[in-house]
């Protein structure tokens, strides 16, 4: 784990990090993918990560999960990442949507589940964010969609779900997809997300995934997560 000063700091590491392991990746395969969060947090991330000067062009972009919203929508985690992201040198990265034109998530899961098995079977990052509830992507505590989602031995890419906020409809790429990758940063701030990331590191919550879902990301071993957290920018 990573415990920076402030979230400049924190940032500015991230952005070397990921930097250093898409360009490995790139020169070892010649193609490199990356999934990443929504939200606000990592906004100034993707800004920074949009500067960097590496072959975008052969680099893969998808999301952790979407809300199930139009594309100009507020509330949708590919406007952000388009907004974000994929502008500057990283205007020419590749990007997989989590959205079909289907009225429903559930309606649209098996062609977005399609999509990715084909064109996307594995990840190689994943930027992972955490809410103060322990949910991650959209893995909610005590829904009824989370067995499935954690369950290492689906074959399912992602999964349509029920956030407990709105908009309530959601996709999430599910744990065994976010599984495929070789390293997991999970990004947070704040003292109240910091408290929560150290109660599921802990023994006995080990089980708890039904109450506490990051617990399933940070007790497992077949890929390793590089925690990175900053206090809480003021003002």
């Amino acid at each position: 784990e990573k415990l920076f000063e402030n979230s400049d700091a924190l940032t500015a590491a991230l952005t070397d990090s990921i930097n250093d392991d898409l360009s490995l990746q790139l020169s070892t395969s010649g193609t490199a993918s990356i999934a990443v969060s929504g939200g606000n947090t990592p906004k100034p991330l993707y800004q920074q990560l949009s500067k960097i000067e590496i072959d975008w062009s052969n680099i893969t972009v998808t999301l952790t999960d979407d809300r199930w919203v139009t594309f100009d929508h507020p509330a949708s985690n590919e406007r952000m990442v388009k907004h974000h992201l994929l502008k500057n040198e990283a205007a020419t990265a590749k990007f997989i949507s989590l959205k079909t034109p289907d009225s429903t998530a559930k309606d649209g899961e098996p062609l977005l589940d399609k999509t990715l098995k084909e064109h996307l079977p594995t990840l190689d990052f994943v930027v992972l964010g955490m809410g103060d509830d322990g949910h991650f992507a959209s893995l909610f505590p005590h829904t009824e969609e989370l067995a499935e989602g954690l369950s290492l031995s689906s074959s399912k890419r992602c999964l349509a779900t029920r956030a407990p906020v709105d908009p309530a409809e959601r996709i999430s790429l599910t744990l065994s997809m976010l599984l495929t990758a070789k390293k997991i940063y999970l990004f947070i701030t704040g003292d109240d997300k910091l408290k929560v990331y150290r109660r599921a590191c802990s023994t006995d919550q080990a089980e708890n995934t039904a109450s506490l879902p990051i617990t399933a990301v940070l007790t497992q071993t077949e890929v390793p997560v590089e925690v990175f957290w900053a206090p809480t920018s003021k003002g």
